[in-house]
């Protein structure tokens, strides 16, 4: 009734408690009893010294000693703008810091569970949670051991599935054909996956994005030579879309190919020479050789481009020229056809003129 009382007997203190809402902790080992008081007023007293103490104030007593002075309790803090629906693991709440909070004390209970934290920072990551609604509080705690006023927050989880876990093995892998099958494991209770493919690990832009059925999935296009990045959500029977995988790489290079034609040119002071390009080539190389089995090289040439002016050798005669590709990681193609070409010397040019003259000059 009204006027009833209500005592906790420690061996450091009596508390007493009419119409109140209050925390109290014994330590049976240091012989120390904390009484927190967050409505209405408990006095607290032992053979030294009687104390009573209000809302918003703590009291440390220990036995043998003379109680302290009533101490306010650390404000509480504000979870309010944390998540109240939560899709994905993990599960990340924060909260402003508590002046002269040493650490923190949090609960997060469900309807068949509660779980607390001791914690150095004003933050609390949980990896699992099932689906249902929680509750969490948080206290400061100062440093005499007090617990500060409670905040709390409701929240629901409701989990999208999670993502597979993707492995690149060896980590990284050349591939050498542009439809490349890529392969995950399953997820229990999912049938169905995203699926994006980008050339950088940003995903920023998309080359491929698409929903498969199944844990396979082929690139419905050939792919450009180079690094690739890949990565996965399950997707449930409500079309709900969980986060994506960690990425998987793999660098595409086919097997090159030797140019298939190889044209050269003289002019008076250069030879063009000129060639197809080659599937998945970032570089050429274009040899020029006196002979046709390219054992007297004369002049080596590399280069982006499929075509090259080479400055004309100063001996003159029959020479044969050559190319082949090389992709990014440095892998040389076969080499293309080879091609000849015949330099001329000014004298016998010199001489077919004249041998030209003089016999139009017979038939006049």
């Amino acid at each position: 009734g009204p006027g009833s009382r209500y005592e906790i007997i420690t061996p450091a203190a009596v508390a007493a408690v009419r119409g109140t809402q209050f925390r109290v902790a014994s330590d049976q080992a240091h012989a120390i009893m904390r009484s927190e008081i967050t409505q209405g007023t408990v006095s607290v007293d032992n053979k030294y010294r009687q104390s009573d103490v209000r809302k918003g104030f703590g009291l440390l007593a220990k036995k043998g000693e003379k109680l302290a002075p009533p101490r306010k309790l650390l404000p509480a803090t504000n979870l309010q703008h944390n998540q109240s629906v939560y899709n994905l693991s993990p599960y990340y709440f924060d909260w402003p810091e508590i002046n002269n909070g040493i650490v923190y004390q949090a609960h997060l209970s469900s309807h068949n569970e509660v779980r607390s934290y001791q914690l150095g920072k004003p933050e609390l990551t949980v990896d699992t949670l099932n689906d249902g609604e929680y509750t969490l509080s948080v206290r400061g705690v100062d440093e005499m051991g007090l617990q500060g006023l409670s905040a709390s927050f409701t929240f629901q989880v409701l989990n999208h599935p999670g993502p597979p876990a993707l492995a690149s093995e060896p980590e990284n892998p050349i591939i050498r054909t542009g439809q490349q099958t890529l392969s995950w494991p399953s997820v229990p209770n999912v049938q169905r996956y995203n699926i994006q493919l980008a050339d950088n690990p940003d995903f920023k832009p998309l080359l491929i994005e698409e929903t498969v059925t199944g844990n396979t999935f082929t690139p419905p296009r050939t792919l450009a030579p180079g690094q690739h990045f890949w990565r996965v959500a399950s997707r449930n029977a409500h079309a709900e879309t969980g986060h994506f995988s960690q990425p998987a790489a793999f660098r595409l290079y086919p097997g090159l190919q030797a140019p298939a034609t190889v044209h050269a040119t003289a002019k008076s002071l250069f030879i063009d020479v000129s060639w197809a390009n080659a599937n998945g080539a970032q570089n050429y190389e274009l040899q020029l050789s006196k002979d046709k089995q390219f054992e007297d090289i004369v002049k080596i040439i590399n280069t982006q481009s499929t075509h090259s002016r080479l400055a004309k050798p100063v001996d003159y005669g029959t020479y044969y020229v050559r190319t082949r590709a090389s992709n990014a990681l440095g892998e040389h193609g076969p080499y293309s056809p080879v091609q000849d070409i015949e330099l001329a010397s000014p004298d016998v040019k010199s001489g077919w003129l004249f041998s030209g003259i003089a016999l139009l000059l017979l038939l006049l």
